[in-house]
């Protein structure tokens, strides 16, 4: 058990004098540890660490900040602590070039895997030069995919030389059914090789050159009989070659697991420190996040736990939370944090009782903690013990500097024979302790018979085909119960329990998936997590061929005990299993079974196209209107002015003629001079009138234009800000988990089947 403080008093938050102990092996199930600067997370996870290493479960962990590369300062027995420092040589330094080298040949075989490994290395290697995209559209993703899948498959020696050269000239013509110029012009391609060779060909990047290669197993491998514990210190890089490394790392990781017989047991253990900027939520997607997920939701089926520590959860995407087991709950500052918190407990499956949890939340004092279990039915309140590593705060490169180095010989990459790793949990029946060739003796194992023993009420047994037993799929767990071959070909018998489920996930009226599930526990035992192989019909059999049969365990041989059984399969399956939805809350949208992220960015990009249009509509109605309006005024206007110019030159012509008379009149001494003079002045005076009235309404002609003119113009404003607006929406979307309801899960089969354990001939 992992001792890692004592219960609190939920009224005044005091420790008790009861021990707080967790089972190592619900580490497996994934922990997510969260709390404000201040709220003694970090000793809470030293604790942690501290007790997993004693208890002799080997660690990696990723420190971006220096924090806890304390424990090599730590006297803990039995465990070599060692810090490693990629692309620096102050601690014990990486050779991530070498990482390029091909890997495994099992790994070659697993299509999945090696494929995940190909678009993982070529993600991070061209993060180093900001390249982001969709690795499964973008150009330059898919051709340097190409690029080293081809490499891999070929065996041939990869280095980041080599990459950049080809990168420039690919080795093939065409990118499927596209030219490979037209696919990708070359002088991008040249562009990114320079990039690439830039950073790599300088000198601050010949550290990444040396030192330990990147290989899972070496990491995990006892050191001198004692316990690993693997610090990868990241503070001296800056965030593209952090990111790098990491995404390396963990994607190396997930190929390492892939390769390891299934287990409920904890058997490694990996710790990400800080995890903000590495799993960020949607549409986010930086190197390293696409290997957490997957390390999150396959590497507990063999036996390797993952712990998540951030400050702020609402910087952590929502799939990495809601497939946490184990939740280890400090002071949050903030509402938006807490509430965070308690949705990715509720999308875990965690029965939450807000309103209690949310009021620990906001008065828990540093070094108080709220755990949850996902398999307890209440949570608890805990305060931290004392660490026994010195807690100094984060390590600086001189200080790593003085630690001792590791020194091992250069391996390929994660090879079979040089994965030491599985051999501490290896089990007497293991393949790494049976022997390949046939026994020398034919005799009764104790306790078999030839038939097996009679099939409980209810329950017919079934029998796994033998020619397909040690098959890739079924491999991974027939392995560790692995028989050598008897003399005589008698095929050996074990039981297990099989259990085939319908389930039916609905969500709102959009989403609606049907899947099939078929579980087996083996050995026989519900409280080991079960496997789930790939069946196929014709993969069981109703009638088994001659063998030695396994005496059937006393807990499942009547029926009651597996009709209890049965119940808690189904119990076991409501509360675990989920899928996920994208949704987006302000425009009512709602995924459906089976669809893409991109399909669902398209609805969601159609529906704000439709919102803009609608919007743009009402404007433009708005907005004719007034130009009609200003529009008919300046018309009013236009034939007013024209007519107030015609009425200006008659009266200029008028005023003429009167002008000439009166001077016509002084000149020859007409009488009535003076009358005459007063009418011209008149005259004068309404044509002035005239003119300036003309030209008012010129000006307001003028002003109308202008107005109309910025009418449109603010028309187009307004539509850009209406689309600006609703694009905003576009950052909207949030993938949430489906979970199951009781008359969701349909139990279609549960029987013991029979599994035959040795080896063929």
């Amino acid at each position: 058990m992992l001792m890692i403080g004592h219960h609190a008093d939920p009224a005044t938050f005091e420790p008790t004098a009861h021990p707080l102990a967790i089972d190592p092996d619900r580490l497996v199930r994934h922990v997510v540890c969260v709390g404000m600067t201040g709220s003694g997370k970090t000793g809470l996870c030293v604790d942690l660490l501290e007790e997993v290493a004693t208890s002799g479960v080997p660690i990696l962990v990723i420190d971006p900040k220096g924090d806890i590369a304390n424990l090599a300062y730590a006297a803990l027995e039995g465990v070599e602590v060692t810090v490693y420092t990629p692309g620096s040589l102050a601690g014990t330094p990486i050779d991530l070039v070498g990482a390029l080298a091909a890997p495994p040949a099992d790994v070659l075989s697993d299509e999945e895997a090696l494929g995940e490994l190909i678009v993982g290395t070529a993600a991070s290697l061209l993060g180093l030069v900001g390249v982001e995209g969709d690795p499964s559209r973008s150009p330059e993703h898919l051709v340097v995919q190409r690029i080293i899948d081809a490499a891999w498959r070929e065996r041939q020696p990869l280095d980041l030389a080599t990459l950049v050269s080809r990168i420039a000239d690919p080795p093939f013509a065409k990118v499927g059914v596209f030219a490979l110029d037209a696919f990708w012009p070359r002088k991008d391609r040249l562009q990114l090789a320079m990039a690439l060779s830039a950073i790599t060909s300088a000198a601050a990047f010949a550290p990444w050159s040396q030192g330990i290669p990147l290989d899972p197993a070496t990491f995990l491998t006892p050191v001198n009989g004692k316990t690993p514990v693997s610090v990868f210190y990241t503070a001296h890089l800056d965030e593209s070659k952090r990111q790098w490394f990491v995404a390396q790392l963990l994607d190396r990781v997930v190929a390492w697991s892939r390769r390891q017989a299934g287990s409920n047991k904890l058997r490694a253990l990996v710790y990400f420190d800080e995890v903000w900027g590495y799993l960020p939520p949607y549409p986010k997607n930086p190197p390293a996040k696409r290997p957490v997920l997957a390390l999150m939701k396959q590497a507990r089926a063999v036996g390797v736990g993952v712990v998540l520590v951030t400050q702020n959860p609402v910087d952590v995407d929502y799939a990495a939370l809601a497939n946490a087991g184990l939740w280890m709950i400090g002071r949050l500052q903030t509402a938006q944090d807490r509430e965070k918190v308690l949705d990715g407990l509720a999308g875990a499956g965690v029965a939450v009782d807000k309103a209690s949890l949310a009021g620990w939340l906001g008065r828990l004092p540093s070094r108080r903690f709220i755990l949850r279990d996902a398999g307890e039915p209440a949570p608890w309140l805990m305060m931290s013990r004392d660490t026994h590593t010195p807690l100094r705060g984060p390590l600086t490169r001189e200080q790593i500097a003085g630690l001792p180095k590791r020194v091992v010989a250069p391996a390929p990459f994660a090879t079979p024979a040089a994965a030491p790793f599985a051999a501490p949990f290896a089990s007497p029946a293991s393949p790494a302790a049976a022997s390949p060739r046939p026994v020398a003796s034919a005799a009764v194992p104790s306790g078999f018979t030839s038939v097996p023993s009679p099939a409980p009420e209810g329950y017919p047994y079934l029998y796994l085909d033998p020619s397909v037993a040690f098959s890739p799929r079924f491999q991974p767990f027939v392995e560790p119960r692995a028989q050598a071959a008897r003399a005589d070909g008698t095929i050996v018998w074990e039981p297990a329990l099989y259990a085939r489920l319908e389930l039916t996930f609905d969500e709102g009226t959009e989403f609606v998936l049907q899947r099939d599930e078929h579980r087996l526990f083996f050995p026989i035992g519900l409280a080991r997590a079960p496997v789930e192989p790939a069946f196929e019909r014709g993969d069981l059999l109703d009638s088994p061929q001659d063998g030695l049969f396994a005496p059937l365990p006393a807990n499942v041989d009547e029926k009651k005990e597996l009709d209890a059984l049965a119940k808690k399969v189904a119990a076991d399956v409501l509360r675990g299993e989920t899928e996920s939805m994208f949704r987006h809350k302000a425009l009512k949208l709602e995924g459906r079974a089976g669809e893409s992220r991109e399909a669902f960015e398209g609805r969601v990009q159609a529906a704000v196209e439709d919102r803009v249009d609608a919007d743009a509509a009402k404007l433009a109605t708005k907005a004719d209107a007034e130009v009609k309006r200003l529009e008919e005024r300046r018309a009013k206007l236009a034939r007013d002015l024209e007519r107030q110019n015609k009425d200006a030159q008659y009266r200029g012509l008028t005023e003429a003629v009167s002008v000439g008379t009166s001077v016509m009149g002084m000149l020859f001494g007409h009488r009535h001079v003076g009358t005459a003079v007063t009418s011209a002045m008149s005259r004068r005076a309404s044509t002035s009138n005239a003119q300036a009235r003309a030209s008012q309404s010129e000006d307001e002609v003028t002003r109308l234009t202008r107005e109309i003119y910025e009418a449109q113009n603010r028309m187009e404003d307004d539509v850009a800000a209406i689309r600006k607006r609703h694009e905003a929406l576009l950052e909207g979307i949030e993938q949430v988990a489906v979970k199951l309801e009781a008359n969701d899960v349909k139990l279609v089969d549960f029987a013991i089947v029979w599994i035959p354990v040795s080896r063929p001939v």
